[in-house]
């Protein structure tokens, strides 16, 4: 059993406090998203969440916690996470070269010479 200082139980109800609000914001997030990769990417992240949670309250009743459980389902999640972060990254590296093509074909018409009106200089 462990015994904790005031110090450290202080510390450890305010981490605690810190994953409650991590796991509540990233359920939200997840729920609020229309994007299969991202919900999936959400909730592994509420899961990692919920780990670090259970396993504050476990070191907080005095118990040592099972590490090699959680780093077996950490491992499971980060491999999910990683699948979906991919797939999040790709979607947002095809919708910033679609946002800038438009912005560059709309606003930068006139930098091509030929789209000058006669005597007009541009920079």
């Amino acid at each position: 059993m462990i015994q904790l200082t005031q110090k450290e139980r202080t510390l450890l109800e305010d981490q605690k406090k810190h994953e409650q609000i991590c796991i509540e914001k990233y359920t939200n997030y997840a729920n609020q998203t229309q994007s299969p990769q991202l919900k999936q990417l959400f909730q592994s992240y509420a899961a990692q969440e919920q780990n670090h949670y259970d396993t504050v309250n476990q070191i907080l009743s005095g118990q040592v916690p099972n590490l090699n459980q959680s780093q077996q389902q950490a491992s499971g999640q980060q491999q999910i996470a990683a699948n979906a972060s991919q797939s999040a990254t790709n979607m947002l590296r095809y919708f910033s070269f679609a946002v800038l093509s438009t912005f560059w074909g709309r606003n930068h018409q006139s930098d091509y010479p030929g789209n000058k009106p006669d005597g007009a200089r541009g920079f």
